[in-house]
């Protein structure tokens, strides 16, 4: 609390409005929705609307009478100097206090009997010792002795004073409209639904109209999102977002972080929104082309912890999987690699894995030939016509083209090639006169060589010794 000095024209404003609380001190009281016999503002009603000045009340044990006493001595005054500042967490209230042993978030309250937040203060104190909960808007001041609901009127009027746009749907009040949604329930009973897309922070406004013992007993906060796996809400998140510092996005999106961490590192699996309990659920809901379900079986486990991906991606889990296991996995799926083939692997895994397949398939389709090359151009020729057989005309093409340099011999060849599988397309601009020719002449051997595969290679092959060098 500190003080400061006011205007003659506000000490003025201050206590005509003190002189109004002591014409109808019942003003200050909300409308109790369930009241009973032991109902503290029907006894509040009565010992205000009893005769004798106000003023008896000061000093009182009880802290809202007390306060209401302390005030009303303020109204014979004729100037008030100095207001004492008290900073709370909905911001900083100006009030009078001269002595007096009230509680001053009480005492401020009093004072503020006419504004539809702070007149809650008056009560803050009851609100822990007999657990009366307030709400309060600009057209509504009501309580609960018994934890009855306002209904969902009150909250419609909270947002419409915080000028927060909302929908009704049903008696659900939908704030925003797109991604994972916050669900408020209120005693149990889903209030409000605010959406990712909210740049509100919808708790802190429900704060600043509800008075209650514990608000985070009264209002339960859920988000659906992985909740087979985990309902988990950090206290230090709702902490922040309580306290105005997180809006609704932020609140939700730091939720969602959390619990897909949390779920990773227990081992589950999280694909964009849907949650997979261990490696046997994950691989039943998606199919694999590259690694079969037995090779995923074993290494999935073995990373110790589960996996996250926006959209599933059997090439995000190769890229997870690699640093620890790609060496295996090669080996499991491409036995024959040698050291050397090893030498020869770059980039993604997947990368890697289509260089091991083709090495290996290169490998094969030789051994299916069974020719050796006499020459440096003969073993270009080879390595095309292999490619061809094993990776097809578009493999043929793209490596052709790097590979075949600026030997007039070899470029004459790949042109060749290109041209019998029916692929030279618009190339023909890239070849000398020259080059043309040999391609020419060597075209009908090359095109008997593809028509009939690599089984009658040896001898389809061996006219071409005599033009080739």
């Amino acid at each position: 609390m500190r003080l400061k000095t006011t205007s003659k024209e506000t000490q003025k404003a201050f206590i005509e409005r003190i002189r109004k609380l002591v014409q109808d001190p019942a003003i200050l009281l909300p409308e109790c929705l369930d009241g009973g016999f032991f109902c503290p503002i029907s006894s509040y009603r009565k010992k205000l609307s009893s005769s004798g000045s106000l003023e008896r009340f000061a000093g009182s044990s009880d802290q809202l009478l007390s306060g209401i006493g302390e005030t009303a001595k303020l109204a014979s005054s004729d100037e008030i100097p100095l207001f004492a500042v008290l900073k709370t967490p909905l911001g900083s209230m100006e009030y009078a206090k001269r002595g007096g042993s009230t509680d001053d978030l009480v005492l401020a309250g009093v004072q503020h009997f006419d504004d539809p937040v702070w007149r809650m203060l008056a009560f803050s104190s009851l609100a822990k010792t007999k657990g009366l909960r307030v709400y309060s808007t600009s057209g509504s001041f009501i309580s609960s002795c018994r934890n009855t609901s306002p209904g969902i009127g009150v909250f419609k009027e909270i947002l419409l004073d915080e000028d927060i746009e909302f929908n009704d749907a049903g008696g659900v009040l939908n704030i925003g409209n797109a991604g994972t949604y916050l669900e408020i329930l209120h005693l149990g009973k889903t209030i409000i639904r605010s959406y990712e897309n909210s740049s509100q922070n919808t708790a802190a406004a429900i704060m600043k109209h509800v008075l209650t013992p514990e608000f985070q007993k009264d209002f339960v906060f859920r988000i659906g999102f992985l909740e087979n796996l985990t309902s988990d809400i950090p206290q230090q998140l709702v902490s922040d977002y309580l306290s105005g510092k997180n809006n609704d996005r932020t609140f939700i999106r730091s939720v969602k972080d959390h619990r897909t961490r949390l779920a990773v590192s227990k081992g589950s699996y999280v694909v964009g929104s849907d949650g997979f309990k261990g490696v046997d659920d994950f691989l039943k809901n998606f199919t694999f082309t590259v690694m079969d379900e037995a090779t995923l079986r074993e290494f999935l486990p073995r990373l110790g912890v589960g996996i996250a991906m926006d959209a599933f991606s059997e090439r995000k889990v190769l890229e997870v999987l690699w640093p620890k296991f790609g060496g295996e996995i090669l080996s499991g799926l491409y036995p024959e690699l040698t050291d050397e083939d090893r030498k020869l692997l770059r980039g993604s895994p997947m990368e890697q894995i289509d260089t091991a397949a083709s090495l290996i398939r290169m490998r094969s389709m030789r051994r299916e030939m069974g020719v050796d090359p006499w020459s440096e151009d003969s073993a270009f020729l080879l390595e095309m016509v292999g490619k061809y057989f094993s990776h097809g005309s578009e493999r043929l093409i793209k490596d052709g083209e790097r590979e075949m340099g600026q030997s007039s011999q070899r470029r004459s060849i790949y042109l060749a090639i290109i041209t019998a599988v029916g692929d030279a397309g618009a190339k023909d601009w890239m070849f000398t006169q020259s080059e043309k020719e040999l391609a020419w002449k060597l075209l009908p051997y090359v095109r008997k060589i593809i028509q009939d595969g690599p089984s009658k290679l040896r001898e389809n092959i061996a006219p071409l010794r005599g033009i080739i060098r």
